[in-house]
Order: C-alpha cells, then sequence, then structure tokens
C-alpha cells in the first residue's frame, strides 16, 4: 500500500511530517502530493517524503488518496476535479473530496429524524422582513456564512428597540455596532466575502468560570471503516466573546474538566451524551454526501440545562491542540488509509497479523 497526501502545496509541514512519520512507523510508505506533481497518463508522481528533512523524490500513483487542498477556491478548480475524476476512473479512493457547506450541512441534519432535535432553528436570510420576525421570535441570532471556517465572518445580532446590536470577533478584537434591520440585511446580503448567510437562534451556553464554552469533536473512521470519536476538547470564548475558535481568543480546556466544573457529576453523562451525538451526527451527514468521508470536526454545543445542540462540522479538520487527540488522529488517518486500500481486494474484516500491526503505540 501506498499513502499520497493530496495537497496544493507543501504546507502545514508538522501535520504532515508527523503523519510520514508515523507511516514509517507502521511500515506504510506516505508521500506528499502536491497537486501539480501528479502525471496520470504516465501513473507517476512528483512528490515529497521525509527523512529527516523534506526530500523531493519520484513514486507510482498511490494506492489511496487523502484530500488535504486545504483552499476552496482551489479544490474546487476545473484542474482538481479533473484529477480528482481521473483517480476515481483508476479506481484509486480519495477521502475527504471536499469542505461543506453550511446551508446544506444544516438541511441535512434538521431534516433527518435522528438529529433534527439537536439543531437551533437554522434558515437561510432571505429578507428584510424575515430577519425582523427572526429577530423577534427568539431576540437573538447568529448570523453564519455557509463558507466559512474557524468562526470567521459570524455575527451576532440581538434585537434592540432602534434596530439592532451587531457583536462581531476578529482576531481577538470585539466590535459592537448599533444598525437598522435594513442596513444590516444589505449587508449581509451583498457580502463579497462570503457570498451567503444563514441565521441561527442564539443558544445559551454553558459556562465554566464565567465564560462560555462549546465542544470540538473530532471523529473519523477506523480500521473497520467505522466512525468512532478519536477525542473532544472544550473551547473557551474569551470574555464578552460570541465564538469559541482558538484564533478568535478562545482557550483551550479539558472536555471533561468543563462540564464537570459546571454540572458537577452530571457531567460525564453529558459527555458520553455527546460523544453519542457526534456519532449520529457523522453518520447522518455521510448518508447525504458524496464521495468518501473518513473525518471531520463538530462544534456541538451544550447549553445551561445540560442539552447538546449542533453548530457545525468541518470536513477538512484543524490540527487539534490537545497532545493525546492530535497523536490518535494521525493513526487513525492511516488506519483507515489501510482499510480503503484493502478494501479494494477483499470485502471484510483486516487480516489478523495487519490489525495488531496497526496497534502499535505512537511515540
Amino acid at each position: 500500500m501506498i499513502v499520497g497526501i493530496l495537497t496544493a502545496k507543501l504546507i502545514e509541514r508538522g501535520t504532515l511530517r508527523n503523519i510520514t512519520r508515523m507511516g514509517k512507523r507502521l511500515r506504510i510508505p506516505v508521500y506528499v502530493l502536491p497537486i501539480d506533481g501528479i502525471d496520470l497518463d504516465n501513473q507517476i508522481c512528483v512528490g515529497y517524503k521525509w527523512n529527516g528533512t523534506w526530500e523531493k523524490t519520484i513514486c507510482p500513483l498511490p494506492t489511496v488518496i487523502y484530500n488535504r487542498i486545504l483552499a476552496r477556491r482551489v479544490e474546487q478548480s476545473f484542474e482538481v476535479q479533473q484529477l480528482l475524476q481521473g483517480f476515481g476512473n483508476l479506481g484509486i479512493p480519495v477521502f475527504n473530496p471536499g469542505y461543506f457547506d453550511k446551508g446544506e450541512l444544516y438541511k441535512i441534519v434538521g431534516s433527518h429524524p435522528e438529529t433534527c432535535h439537536l439543531l437551533p432553528e437554522t434558515e437561510d436570510l432571505q429578507s428584510p422582513l424575515h430577519l425582523k420576525q427572526m429577530l423577534e421570535t427568539y431576540g437573538q441570532l447568529y448570523a453564519k456564512p455557509v463558507q466559512s471556517y474557524a468562526g470567521k465572518g459570524i455575527l451576532r445580532i440581538e434585537h434592540t428597540q432602534n434596530g439592532v446590536l451587531v457583536n462581531s470577533h476578529v482576531n481577538g478584537r470585539q466590535s459592537i455596532q448599533n444598525a437598522s434591520i435594513g442596513r444590516l440585511y444589505e449587508k449581509l446580503s451583498v457580502s463579497r466575502r462570503y457570498k451567503k448567510y444563514v441565521l441561527q437562534r442564539g443558544v445559551s451556553l454553558a459556562k465554566v468560570d464565567g465564560h462560555m464554552y462549546d465542544l470540538r469533536a473530532l471523529v473519523q473512521k477506523n480500521r473497520r471503516g467505522e466512525w468512532s470519536v478519536t477525542g473532544i476538547g472544550a473551547r473557551v470564548a474569551p470574555q464578552f466573546g460570541i465564538v469559541t475558535h482558538v484564533p478568535n481568543g478562545g482557550v483551550i480546556r479539558g472536555a471533561e474538566e468543563a462540564l464537570v466544573a459546571t454540572f458537577n457529576e452530571k457531567g460525564f453523562y453529558i459527555l458520553e451524551d455527546v460523544k453519542e451525538c457526534a456519532l449520529k451526527l457523522a453518520k447522518v451527514i455521510e448518508e447525504e454526501t458524496p464521495g468518501i468521508l473518513g473525518e471531520m470536526s463538530m462544534d456541538i454545543g451544550v447549553d445551561e440545562w445540560g442539552r447538546p445542540w449542533f453548530f457545525e462540522a468541518n470536513a477538512k479538520p484543524g490540527r487539534f491542540d490537545e497532545p493525546d487527540i492530535r497523536k490518535l488522529s494521525i493513526q487513525r488517518i492511516l488506519e483507515f488509509c489501510w482499510y480503503l486500500s484493502h478494501k479494494k481486494i477483499v470485502d471484510g474484516e483486516p487480516a489478523i497479523s495487519s490489525r495488531i500491526m496497526l496497534k502499535d503505540k505512537l511515540p
């Protein structure tokens, strides 16, 4: 088996290096493959391998491909889509084929009987009157761009007697502005950067030490091709913050630690509930998403009463800062690559010897 990590260019070097190192430990050749170095006609690639430093090398086409193209624009380009189709024509499985669109994602989760109760009331932005009606109904809304990540572009909107209060948080800096319904709608509907927004009811999140927090779950396919929870961490918002993402000032805490601090012994049961919800969400999202999914991260909030709510899922998870989650996530990536590679040959459980090999501990 040969694993190819598909990239636009040699970035995320720390993560890519760790994956190739784990490949060596598990005796799996791993190459980083920039998109411009792949020749499908001659079935060879110009890629990189790690031998204490990055070495440029020529290698055959991989057996399975892990898609780490992180730019939506690049991934959606004609050239890359042709490349992905070419891999499919050659029978080479590619997992994580593209980013999620929040609007489509919310429709999937909100329309399925097993997950609809996990989604706060969410609707497409339609008109100034629609925005006004939702604000009058719920008092507080979050406006979310359908194609963004890490909390970028999110606004918290609160209803006031004279219009709305718009709260944003960018690069650790908070901005609060007064606006009319009409001006806010115009700003959202003509945004060149974010194109389209959805409106979501605000949830009164649980707090620890006076700061609201939510949970970040990493869900991945294992060596049997089944969804499993790799780990869950808590992200605590800064004072007066509207999002919990670390780039916007969020602070990392242990999920169990945060939940127990808030809910006492009940926190243990809430964490198990969140894990079950994450697995259920992953299966439902997979059912309605084309291509092969191998992992996703999820933002799941817990309200003041301990009820979990689904906020977002990311098909290209960023690096988790928790060392135990990060290490296991790398192993899971290669285990799923092994599963996809061998599934083409036999349809069933991995061989015993291979399963033992993949249980090797991380360094």
